[in-house]
């Protein structure tokens, strides 16, 4: 049965004159999504940051605890460790709490989380993934979806020798002409996709029952902690299952 989030952390939903959703108690709201993500993660210690001040005239609380350390992204942030893979670094979590704080109370912008890879001692990991759901004004009328998520570029873009030789193969079995089409021309095809970091891929769609339209959602306060412990739940299982998938590849 889905967890009900404190009263005194609810807030309105989001109007035109406002920076997010109103948030009466962040204090609540913080650990209340901190038990969320210690539920799906089973484990006790995780909790949330006090308020920090971010370029952008905004605060974030992130997600810390035992084992916690820095990655570098949209902000330099706190990431725990999730999974340890078969044949590559280890992964970490990032999950942050975006407010604005101001003589009109506290609203929450957005909230998100993120998987890098790479080692403890470096503060440069790759970033993989994100999920998000963002509430300001201009997020609730643009056209993307609300929540969604958005794939690194340097995911896509990463091409290594032996796809490089899989390239070759099937240039030469396409019989592409190799002045028109060699192996620079997928280079710059690949290269293009890092627009694809502007890519919303939708995470709660109703197409099926509700129309073409359906993939915009108002985020809400008593249902982020019940968000944010479904979206790591099902981000955790996704990674396992390619782990899984590399060990059976290697044997």
């Amino acid at each position: 049965m889905p967890r009900t989030t404190s009263r005194s952390a609810l807030g309105s939903v989001p109007n035109e004159n406002v920076p997010g959703v109103a948030i009466s108690n962040t204090n609540d709201l913080r650990k209340d999504c901190a038990s969320a993500i210690n539920r799906a993660l089973k484990i006790r210690h995780l909790r949330f940051t006090n308020l920090k001040r971010v370029p952008g005239d905004c605060c974030i609380s992130e997600l810390t605890g035992q084992g916690a350390t820095i990655a570098e992204a949209k902000y330099r942030c706190q990431v725990i460790p999730i999974l340890v893979p078969i044949r590559r670094d280890i992964l970490w979590l990032a999950v942050t709490l975006e407010m604005w704080s101001g003589t009109r109370g506290c609203y929450l912008m957005s909230a998100g989380l993120q998987v890098f890879e790479g080692q403890a001692q470096d503060d440069i990991k790759k970033p993989l993934i994100r999920g998000e759901w963002r509430c300001t004004p201009d997020d609730r009328t643009a056209e993307h979806a609300q929540p969604h998520w958005h794939i690194y570029p340097a995911t896509i873009t990463e091409v290594s020798e032996d796809s490089r030789a899989e390239f070759r193969l099937e240039t030469e079995i396409q019989q592409f002409n190799a002045e028109s089409r060699d192996l620079a021309t997928i280079g710059v095809r690949f290269r293009d996709w890092y627009r694809g970091e502007h890519f919303h891929f939708a995470m709660a769609s109703r197409w099926d029952t509700e129309g073409v339209e359906s993939h915009k959602r108002d985020l809400d306060a008593a249902n982020l902690p019940d968000w944010l412990q479904g979206c790591v739940t099902y981000t955790l299982q996704q990674l396992q299952y390619v782990d899984r998938k590399t060990a059976d590849s290697i044997g």
